[in-house]
C-alpha cells in the first residue's frame, strides 16, 4: 500500500515517511534510508522523519552520524521527548551513562514545563488543549498500547492480577489515578524508568530503586516496572527475586519480550534449562527477529548440550543483529502532516 501510495504523490513526504517505515520494519535497510531521505529532501524539518533517520543510522552501526542528526534536530524541535529519549541512548552507547543521564533529567525537567500545569487543574481532561509539542513514543510503543489504556480499565486489569501477583495486587488495592490526563502521567512513569535504566549502567542501585518507587507510586500495575524490578535483582545476583519480577511482568503483559528473554535467562542462571527453552522460544514466536532471543537461546542450548541446535541460534542472534537499531522501529511516533 505504501509502493501505491509513493506512485501516486511522489512528492509527498509523509508518503515517503511511511514507505521507509514499513520498509525499515522488515530489515530493508538501505532502501529505507533512499526513500527516508528524499522524504527530508521534500521535507527538512520533519521531527519523525529525522527520528526514523537517527534509527537507521543506528541500524547500520552509525552511531556518532545518529548523534549528530539528532542532536541538530533537537535544535530545531527543543521540547520533543521523542528525540531526547534516543539521545540518551546514543549517549549512553558513545559517551557514557553520566552524559546520557543529564538528558534524561533534562526530560524529567521538560516533562514538568509541558504537562505539570494540566496535571494540578481542575479542569475536566476532555476540556484541556492537546498539547502537540511532543508526541514522545515509547520504545517499544508498549506503554501507550497496554499501560495507558489499561488505566481507566484498572479496576478489571487488578481483578485479572491478583490472582497471580500478591505484590501488584496490595499496590493497587490503595491506587487511584493521579488527576490530570493520564497519558502524561505515563510518560513521566517511562521517564523514571530510563533514569532507573542509566544508573543500572551506572552501578548505582540506591538511585535505581528510588527511580522504580517514583514510577511504582504513579502507576503500580505496569509490566515495564516489573521488567525493571527484575533488571535490578539481576544486577545484584538476586536470582529468585528476579525471576519473580519477570513472572509478574509476563503476567500482566504475556507479550512483553523483554521480560521473556530475561526470564529465560534467569531460569537458565537457575539451572532450569527446560523452562527456559520454552520460555525463549515463546518470545522468539512473539518477536522472531529479536536477535537477543536467539542469543539466550543459544546459551541455554548449549548447556542442554544442543550444540548444532545452539550453534544455528547463535548465528541467527548474529545475522539478526546486523539490522538491529538502537531502539525499535516502532518506537517513532505516527504522524498526519
Amino acid at each position: 500500500m505504501c509502493f501505491s501510495a509513493v506512485e501516486l504523490e511522489p512528492n509527498d513526504h509523509l508518503c515517503r515517511y511511511y514507505l521507509g517505515l514499513q520498509l525499515a520494519i522488515i530489515g530493508h535497510i538501505t532502501e529505507a534510508q533512499q526513500h527516508i531521505r528524499i522524504g527530508l529532501d521534500l521535507h527538512p524539518e520533519h521531527s519523525s522523519t529525522l527520528h526514523l533517520l537517527v534509527l537507521l543510522l543506528t541500524a547500520e552501526r552509525q552511531h556518532k552520524c545518529a548523534l549528530t542528526v539528532v542532536e541538530n534536530a533537537l535544535e530545531e524541535y527543543p521540547d520533543c521527548l521523542n528525540l531526547m529519549y534516543v539521545k540518551a541512548y546514543l549517549e549512553l552507547h558513545e559517551r557514557g551513562g553520566e552524559k546520557a543521564l543529564v538528558t534524561a533529567k533534562q526530560m524529567l525537567e521538560l516533562w514538568k514545563s509541558l504537562y505539570e500545569g494540566q496535571t494540578i487543574s481542575d479542569m475536566p481532561e476532555c476540556d484541556r488543549k492537546s498539547d502537540t509539542r511532543s508526541v514522545f513514543q515509547l520504545y517499544t510503543s508498549e506503554m501507550s498500547d497496554k499501560d495507558s489504556s489499561s488505566l481507566q480499565l484498572h479496576n478489571t486489569a487488578a481483578s485479572r492480577v491478583e490472582q497471580a501477583l500478591s505484590e501488584v495486587a496490595s499496590s493497587m488495592s490503595s491506587f487511584s489515578p493521579r488527576p490530570g490526563p493520564q497519558r502524561a502521567w505515563m510518560l513521566q512513569v517511562e521517564i523514571w524508568l530510563l533514569l532507573a535504566e542509566l544508573y543500572l549502567a551506572l552501578d548505582q542501585p540506591a538511585d535505581v530503586q528510588m527511580c522504580i518507587q517514583e514510577a511504582t507510586q504513579i502507576y503500580p500495575l505496569s509490566h515495564h516496572i516489573m521488567h525493571m524490578k527484575g533488571l535490578y535483582h539481576m544486577h545484584k545476583e538476586e536470582w529468585p527475586e528476579a525471576k519473580l519480577c519477570f513472572q509478574n511482568a509476563v503476567a500482566i503483559n504475556p507479550q512483553h519480550v523483554k521480560s521473556l528473554q530475561q526470564l529465560g535467562l534467569v531460569y537458565h542462571y537457575l539451572g532450569l534449562q527446560g523452562l527456559a527453552e520454552t520460555t525463549l522460544r515463546e518470545a522468539a514466536k512473539i518477536e522472531p527477529k529479536n536477535h537477543i532471543t536467539w542469543y539466550n537461546l543459544g546459551k541455554v542450548l548449549e548447556a542442554l548440550k544442543e550444540y548444532e541446535k545452539a550453534s544455528n541460534a547463535m548465528a541467527t542472534a548474529l545475522m539478526e543483529e546486523k539490522n538491529n537499531p538502537i531502539l525499535p522501529f516502532n518506537s517513532v511516533p505516527l504522524c498526519f502532516e
